[in-house]
């Protein structure tokens, strides 16, 4: 594996967010930093593909990763967990404290109801996919994919939360095929597992006008664009942090040390 990007997140003095070290008097600093990794062949097969081409690699930070800084502006709950289910898997972001504990994700997508309803009534798959949240329709397909998504999902929270506690709060992507994922979130049970968790499980609330000020700040869809705007978000936050004095007197530190 191959680092190829990092960065420091977050300076708590006494568990203050702080900007600046200067004439700060603390017992305990904190430092939050991400670390990016990629498999080396990968990195160095982008790098001759760039060459051959004539562009240069740019930076962007993976929505896995990036998610909660949009959730974050559009929320104050600090604990949640983000579900958003693709085509080919679905990805899992468990987030503590608006920093990211835990990511994971599943091979089980929409792809594979999509197939089977295609397959069943004898239609294309646009057809499925543009009839698929229709009230009444391809009932008894939507149960069975749904019952073996929300097994996968357990086992998966189970292995990757292991004995930590698992937020209640949940942010399902809008848009898509998320609604028939979010229509029954809220049914799910996690009784007999290993899953701890405080509260049944709830959809993860959102402030209205802060969905209206994002959707005017970035110029973008809001309710389809979420992985394109929180992508945006982190990587401009990310440029803004590293400009900063202090994080570079830190870096510096910080690479003396490893």
């Amino acid at each position: 594996m191959r680092l190829i990007l990092w960065n420091i997140r977050k300076v708590e003095v006494d568990k203050k967010p702080v900007s600046n070290l200067i004439f700060q008097d603390g017992k305990d600093i904190s430092i939050s930093m991400n670390q990016f990794f990629m498999e080396s062949g990968k990195h160095e097969m982008l790098k001759r593909l760039a060459a051959n081409i004539d562009k240069k690699l740019g930076l962007i930070i993976p929505y896995e990763n990036s998610i909660k800084d949009l959730v974050n502006e559009l929320s104050d709950t600090r604990d949640y967990m983000v579900i958003n289910l693709g085509n080919a898997k679905t990805t899992i972001v468990i987030v503590r404290s608006w920093e990211i504990l835990a990511t994971n994700y599943f091979n089980i997508g929409i792809g594979e109801l999509i197939d089977d309803i295609s397959k069943n009534y004898k239609i294309t798959n646009i057809k499925a996919i543009k009839t698929i949240d229709t009230d009444g329709n391809y009932n008894k397909e939507k149960s069975d994919f749904y019952k073996i998504w929300e097994q996968a999902l357990k086992i998966t929270l189970e292995s990757t939360l292991w004995n930590s506690v698992c937020p209640h709060e949940v942010f399902v992507f809008w848009g898509g095929y998320n609604k028939f994922i979010e229509e029954n979130i809220e049914n799910i049970s996690f009784h007999n597992t290993r899953i701890k968790m405080r509260k049944n499980i709830s959809l993860l609330k959102i402030d209205e006008k802060k969905k209206d000020f994002l959707h005017g700040k970035y110029q973008l869809d809001v309710k389809s664009n979420l992985s394109l705007i929180s992508m945006i978000i982190s990587t401009m936050k990310y440029f803004k942090w590293s400009e900063n004095e202090m994080v570079h007197m830190l870096q510096k530190l910080l690479k003396k040390q490893s």
